[in-house]
């Protein structure tokens, strides 16, 4: 499993940001080309981030989009919400996730999600529930990177 992604962000001011992404993935011999369009915008003790996204699974088109809401309890302490959706031919993937992370220092956070994963094939459909925990590095000037993952592996928990 390989994953390689590449951003282009725009700070329109100290709050709000546009950005461009392109990157690859590879599981089990099959390649996945995926670029879209992101913004994102803080504003006191809330932030906010959006995507949509389009995905070439050879030969295969998929068109992805995404929200996610924080809001910051403490200046170290977050609680998130996430929504993220992607419609790949007959497969569709909705993926909605609750976050509490932990800062202990800048640019380095803690985290804990629960969320559920529906997917519906063919008009079949499964729901699975997840518990997630995880460790983020931020790299970049003043906030760090603004955007998180865009690639299809965010939509399936455990890779």
């Amino acid at each position: 499993m390989t994953n390689l992604g590449l951003h282009g962000l725009y700070h329109v001011s100290d709050a709000t940001s546009f950005g461009l992404f392109v990157g690859q993935e590879e599981l089990d011999g099959e390649t996945l080309d995926f670029y879209g369009l992101e913004f994102g915008h803080e504003m006191a003790q809330f932030e906010v981030e959006g995507y949509l996204s389009q995905v070439d699974a050879e030969g295969e088109d998929a068109n992805g989009l995404g929200l996610m809401g924080r809001f910051a309890v403490t200046p170290q302490v977050g609680l998130s919400a996430s929504a993220d959706r992607l419609d790949l031919d007959g497969l569709d993937l909705t993926r909605w996730g609750l976050m509490v992370d932990y800062a202990p220092v800048d640019n380095f956070s803690l985290y804990a999600e629960i969320g559920t994963l529906d997917a519906s094939i063919s008009g079949a459909s499964d729901s699975e529930t997840f518990i997630g925990l995880g460790a983020k590095i931020s790299f970049g000037a003043a906030r760090g990177a603004t955007f998180g993952d865009r690639g299809v592996f965010k939509y399936l928990p455990g890779l």
